[in-house]
């Protein structure tokens, strides 16, 4: 083996990076999720129960948080309003991710103290014109107490001064965001689900009474539609984040065609080695060595590698984690990842099961190769015998290629099926690749004599001999070729796609939308409107609208006279006036014709909310409109409700 140590080179090298990607995955998700258990034990320590909604239930009230807080072995009741709020840095950006920025109630005791976020600087707010901070976003924003500062929530923009700095273990905070706390009135006023309700009462047990006994009073008492949630419940739904788990499944993907492409290096190096050791394999027959023990020094061989590979890359596998954790992680705010277990099981059992036994398993393919040697080659001094036909091969290959094509038409719109063609189509590039190698080689073979002379024909020459061992070296190129293509492509794809549509479906000059997990204000088109050199403004929201004999429909809702005046849509008027609009709906032809409706029809039905939840009061309105194919996919889409 160490006289050959420089064959085993590049595949060591292929198994070190593919050992330091899974370990390093699996290092980083296992910090992550030790890091969100330990965030939600540290926050909201005064939580022991939670009282919430469940399916379309209403939420809590003051009352009811009130006769919670009379139950035997309850010592506090508090009711919590959370939405988005957005704090303003002094140039006018976010201080936090869109996606973290949230807004709370402060619910001060009788010494103004909120347990649930204490005060490092100042005091808890106490009127609609004050708030507090968390003392992380304070920082990043350079805000001190005292200072007036700008709040977006529900579109509108608050002034607002800054009467403390608080700490808080939050989610929010750790995810890059920021938490503001408004006074009880206030944030009833912008977040309440309901008008006099709260998102959630939270209970905390006194001294000597159990949580699961705690939940269990609570039960009882609860109206339908509301339910308890234990302090166990809620760690367990903070541990088991959806994001946090597809982020590693996609960094274990990435660690998975790593592991696909080394398998090609490997297989091929122990291909080359079993070709080169031919007439010593033999020689080892010849004084009585058996196929098993030749098989076994191969595959030890592969298993010496993988060890040797795995340490390093686990090794590796540490810094790739530690620059993860450097990568993804905040800058500021409490830490969203814990310290790197660097002994735990899991990944350390991985590394050397992906390093030895998946070497092994690679360097399997060939073994028996060389294991099958008969001992009298040992006497030969001729040159090998020439490789088996590829014939075997190209009817499989023809044979993946049919049957991924035909899935590819089958398939059409169907992921389940694609997502079976795709590897069949990827199994006939590797089986046809020596047909490939055949077919270009020739094509080169004219050019390169021309350009090249001599040095040409042989490296052709030598490329046609073992069209195997060209297949096994340019596979795994072609693998990586065909990842990074595919993604290129898609990208490229879905950009292009979504440019053609903003531009078809965008037809006035500027176009105003909120950040995410925002809204917009509902003066601002107004406000917009009073600018100089404005033609026309239209606010545009979705809204809901229940057939009593169809299913729901979804509308665009817009300013009459702007549809009217074609400043937003291209339209093309069927029957009737989209001046009437204000008066009625204006609907496609082909959504006419599906229920029968004409000009003047009176459509009733019941208005949905934004969880398709049908408000009480049934609404009728008349069809003023009926519009043209022209209408889908332009202006606003399917004015369809």
């Amino acid at each position: 083996m160490f006289r050959d140590r420089h064959r085993f080179a590049l595949p060591t090298l292929a198994v070190l990076i593919e050992v330091a990607c899974v370990s390093g995955s699996l290092l980083y998700t296992q910090a992550l999720a030790s890091g969100a258990e330990q965030l939600q034990r540290a926050s909201r320590t005064d939580v022991s129960v939670e009282v919430r909604p469940t399916g379309n239930g209403s939420a809590a009230d003051e009352a009811l948080r009130q006769r919670l807080a009379g139950i035997s072995g309850v010592a506090a009741a508090r009711g919590s309003l959370r939405g988005w709020a957005f704090l303003v840095t002094p140039d006018g950006g976010l201080v936090g991710s869109p996606s973290s920025d949230i807004g709370v109630n402060f619910v001060p005791d009788a010494h103004g103290r909120d347990p649930r976020y204490p005060m490092s600087e100042g005091r808890g707010p106490c009127g609609s014109g004050e708030a507090a901070a968390d003392r992380w976003s304070a920082a990043r924003a350079g805000y001190r107490v005292g200072d007036r500062v700008r709040v977006v929530v529900t579109g509108e923009v608050c002034s607002v001064r800054l009467t403390g700095v608080f700490t808080v273990y939050d989610p929010a905070t750790a995810a890059g965001g920021s938490v503001t706390a408004f006074d009880e009135p206030t944030a009833c006023t912008l977040f309440a689900p309901e008008p006099g309700r709260y998102e959630s009462v939270t209970l905390t047990a006194a001294s000597g009474t159990s949580t699961a006994v705690l939940a269990d009073r609570v039960a009882r008492v609860l109206p339908e539609g509301l339910g308890t949630v234990t302090r166990a419940e809620l760690d367990a739904e903070a541990t088991a984040a959806p994001d946090r788990e597809e982020f590693g499944t996609l960094l274990l993907l990435f660690a998975g065609i790593a592991l696909f492409v080394s398998a090609f290096l490997v297989s091929n190096t122990f291909t080359m080695l079993s070709t080169v050791r031919g007439r010593e394999h033999a020689l080892l027959r010849a004084v009585g060595a058996s196929r098993r023990w030749v098989l076994g020094q191969v595959l030890a061989e592969a298993a010496v590698v993988g060890a040797a590979a795995a340490v390093a890359g686990y090794a590796l596998g540490i810094g790739v984690a530690a620059l993860l954790a450097a990568q993804f992680g905040q800058a500021v705010g409490p830490a969203s990842t814990a310290p790197l277990d660097v002994l735990a099981p899991l990944p350390l059992l991985s590394a050397l099961c992906v390093g030895v036994r998946f070497t092994t398993a690679a360097a399997y393919v060939p073994a028996p190769r060389a294991s099958a040697v008969a001992p009298m080659a040992a006497l030969r001094t001729d040159a090998p015998a020439p490789a088996n036909t590829l014939r075997r091969r190209n009817c499989t290959g023809g044979t993946l290629t049919t049957g991924g094509l035909l899935l590819l038409v089958a398939g059409e719109g169907d992921l389940a099926v694609l997502s079976l063609a795709t590897p069949v189509l990827l199994g006939r590039l590797i089986l046809l690749t020596p047909q490939i190698a055949r077919a270009v080689t020739r094509v080169l073979r004219a050019p390169m004599r021309r350009r090249t002379g001599v040095p040409g024909r042989l490296a052709l020459a030598n490329t046609r001999r073992n069209l195997r061992r060209t297949a096994a070296t340019a596979g795994a190129l072609a693998v990586c070729v065909m990842f990074v293509s595919a993604v290129t492509v898609a990208l490229s794809s879905l950009s292009a796609t979504a440019g053609r549509e903003a531009e078809a479906e965008v037809l006035t000059d500027l176009r105003i939308t909120a950040v995410d997990f925002a809204e917009i204000g509902a003066d601002t088109a107004a406000r917009v409107a009073r600018l100089p050199h404005v033609a026309a403004v239209s606010s545009v929201r979705r809204a809901g609208f229940g057939l009593h004999d169809g299913p729901n429909l979804w509308a665009a809702v817009v300013d009459p006279r702007a549809v009217a005046q074609e400043h937003f849509s291209d339209l093309t008027v069927r029957a009737g006036e989209l001046g009437d609009l204000a008066r009625g709906i204006a609907v496609t032809q082909n959504l006419a014709e599906k229920h029968g409706w004409r000009v003047g029809d009176h459509v009733t039905g019941k208005a949905l909310s934004e969880t398709d939840a049908p408000d009480p009061d049934a609404r009728g309105c008349p069809v003023t409109g009926g519009a043209g194919g022209a209408l889908t996919g332009h202006g606003w889409g399917d004015l369809s409700g």
